[in-house]
């Protein structure tokens, strides 16, 4: 006869995982890390789970730290938006040219250093649309366990290398942190934003809760119903919410997979690394565009770190959600066109 679950074997993951993970944010807040509420977060669960700790993070919290980091995107975009995407259309095409040569080429290097199938090197090289890919191979399509080891791997370490790298090539943007959003208006936009998500979800829109309220607040803010910027408690909550639903993606992965796919790992990433660099700095040269900014965008990490990172940084958030939501779309299409043709 199979045991009742007792509450504590589902709170005390719970309670673990927000414990190390609020505590590794407040560290690298401390220390003025580069996006340290969601780096600190991620990298102390990460560490905890990887170590065996059962480190859970339920959907609906991690999805409400993911309104709260839409509702501040929201927040800072420019009036000027819908006239900028054809000011970015080069950089866009770019983009997508850069998503074909990463998974050409991370297929190639998996397939013939490392030893994977044709399907599983295709999947575990896709920069994006891990849900996709990891579905794809449980379908049948490749061996799942390297493509969730490499797919997680790969946000999780481009989440500690990407603030850095994009300080190296770019002057730092100073945010101008306008007058705190009252906590009911935050309330509100969170309240809605958080049905909208679940919808987005259900119908395939990538980081939905995300993206939803980012659009809600900056049509809020767009019609002078909302003004500011969500108080900084709230933003620190919803990156290291954020950071924690990360890592605690680890757990349940056996460290010797972990240890058996750290080479792949390398070689994966310092090729996606390498092609979208080289690509952004292109976009950043012909279309006049700070090539900070320019390479988080191209960066191929998660679409909700990456869009946290521009802004902990100070870039334009709706130039960063655009690219990563086209990055995201074209590879959920080309991935399954490209493994059908080769079937």
């Amino acid at each position: 006869m199979r045991a009742t679950p007792r509450p504590m074997d589902r709170i005390l993951p719970l309670l673990s995982a927000l414990a190390i993970g609020l505590g590794g944010a407040g560290v690298a807040a401390a220390l003025s890390i580069p996006a340290g509420p969601l780096i600190g977060a991620a990298l102390a669960t990460g560490a905890a789970a990887a170590a065996g700790l059962r480190l859970d993070l339920p959907a609906w919290l991690r999805n409400a730290g993911f309104a709260v980091i839409g509702v501040t995107l929201g927040a800072g975009i420019n009036p000027g938006f819908l006239g900028d995407l054809v000011r970015w259309g080069p950089s866009l095409v770019l983009l997508v040219v850069a998503q074909v040569v990463t998974v050409m080429s991370g297929a190639a290097i998996l397939s013939r250093r490392i030893g994977l199938d044709r399907e599983t090197a295709l999947l575990s090289a896709s920069p994006g649309g891990i849900s996709t890919a990891i579905a794809l191979a449980l379908d049948g399509r490749g061996d799942a366990t390297p493509v969730l080891v490499l797919q997680v791997m790969r946000i999780f370490v481009l989440v500690t290398v990407t603030p850095p790298l994009a300080l190296l090539i770019s002057t730092p943007v100073t945010p101008q942190i306008p007058a705190p959003m009252p906590w009911a208006m935050l309330g509100v936009l969170v309240a809605v934003a958080y049905p909208l998500g679940l919808w987005g979800a259900r119908h395939g829109l990538p980081a939905a809760t995300l993206l939803l309220a980012m659009a809600l607040s900056g049509a809020a803010h767009g019609l002078d119903l909302s003004h500011g910027r969500p108080p900084a408690a709230a933003v620190f909550t919803g990156f290291a919410l954020a950071g924690i639903g990360l890592g605690t993606r680890l757990t349940g992965l056996r460290p010797r997979d972990l240890a058996r796919y750290g080479r792949a790992t390398f070689f994966l990433l310092g090729n996606a690394i390498a092609v979208s660099l080289a690509f952004a700095m292109a976009a950043a040269w012909i279309s006049g565009l700070d090539a900070g900014a320019t390479w988080i965008a191209f960066a191929p990490g998660g679409v909700e770190a990456m869009t946290a990172i521009g802004l902990a940084l100070g870039y334009d958030p709706g130039f960063i959600a655009v690219h990563h939501v086209t990055r995201i779309l074209f590879l959920t299409l080309f991935v399954p066109v490209l493994m059908a043709r080769r079937r």
